[in-house]
């Protein structure tokens, strides 16, 4: 009996550290995925490649957020109101490392500032100026940027829920030149044919000369030139609920290429295409929304992008980066 009884003790020994190994394990796991930094309502990121600098909106305070590299706060601008500094309901954001756009929807005008977070001009149409803007197929009226982007030859794409049309400028001589058809462009608005946007959301600029808008209503991306050309349409209509657009540039993703690919947020998780019209845009990994939740400790998804090889996973509340190797990635989408 004393026997039986000793060996009971040690079972019971062995199943309680197996127990408690397992919780820590998970423990362990979970505060590998903790957030970095929260947020009152986050919008945006956007990261510097070259300095690794991150950049959030907040529009809970209608503030833009610098953050480092690892997520530590730096410095922040903004808070509600019409000055030149100030945001009303921030709700997207692009950097090319040296310069911040800011979709200032409230205030109906992209805010610019330096990564340094000085502010350096106001971009806002006047619907007072006698310019061709009008025979580009848009009405003279007030912009209501909803999503803003840079191709990588410096022009700035602006998303306009106003005219549900994408706006191309020169950022840098907006303001100092007259402007007509060699400064401003406008598409994707009622004469676009095929091309036309219906409920355009969020705007996305490859380094392949690629710009990505995704339309709520159609359920799809839609895929234009630079110049504005339609180029075609991916998604599944019946399943994708395009949100936000995002990139990255592993091979991790692929088949090894290492070409950037284009991150489409839907209700249903991440969607991976290549950003490369010779592959023919196709899906090439997906990340399910229930993964997600288990990463973010149930939140929903709001904007995602990858660079230094992990995932940079934006909720309302906090950010969160994850490392690729420990993402749930289902690569076997074709």
């Amino acid at each position: 009996m004393k026997n039986n009884f000793g060996i009971y003790f040690l079972l019971a020994c062995i199943f309680t550290l197996m127990q408690n190994s397992v919780l820590f394990k998970h423990a362990t796991q979970k505060e590998k995925y903790r957030p970095v930094q929260t947020f009152s309502n986050a919008r945006a990121l956007a990261i510097s490649i070259s300095l690794g600098e991150i950049f959030i909106i907040d529009e809970g305070n209608s503030t833009l957020v610098k953050l480092s590299k690892s997520g530590e706060f730096i410095a922040s601008v903004g808070g509600f109101g019409i000055d030149r500094e100030a945001l009303d309901s921030p709700v997207d954001l692009v950097t090319d490392g040296m310069n911040v756009f800011v979709a200032d929807r409230g205030n109906q005008r992209v805010a610019h500032f330096d990564r340094y977070l000085n502010f350096i001009a106001t971009l806002q149409n006047a619907p007072t100026l006698q310019d061709n803007f009008s025979s580009s197929g848009s009405q003279q009226t007030l912009w209501r940027p909803i999503g803003v982007t840079l191709s990588p030859q410096g022009d700035l794409y602006i998303l306009d829920e106003a005219q549900r049309q994408v706006i191309r400028i020169n950022p840098f001589t907006f303001n100092t030149q007259e402007r007509g058809l060699t400064a401003i462009q406008a598409f994707g608005n009622y004469n676009s044919g095929i091309g036309i946007l219906q409920d355009p959301f969020r705007i996305q600029c490859s380094q392949t000369g690629k710009v990505f808008v995704s339309d709520v209503v159609k359920r799809k991306v839609l895929v234009f030139d630079l110049f504005g050309n339609y180029v075609t349409e991916i998604g599944d209509s019946l399943k994708l609920q395009p949100k936000s657009l995002g990139l990255g540039s592993v091979a991790a993703l692929s088949d090894g290429s290492g070409d950037e690919k284009l991150l489409v947020l839907s209700s249903s998780g991440i969607h991976i295409y290549s950003t490369n019209q010779v592959y023919g845009f196709r899906q090439e990994g997906f990340i399910s929304s229930s993964s997600l939740r288990e990463l973010t400790n149930s939140e929903e998804a709001e904007d995602a992008l990858i660079a230094f090889d992990k995932l940079y996973l934006l909720t309302k509340r906090s950010l969160y980066l994850i490392p690729l190797d420990q993402l749930p990635l289902n690569l076997s989408v074709r």
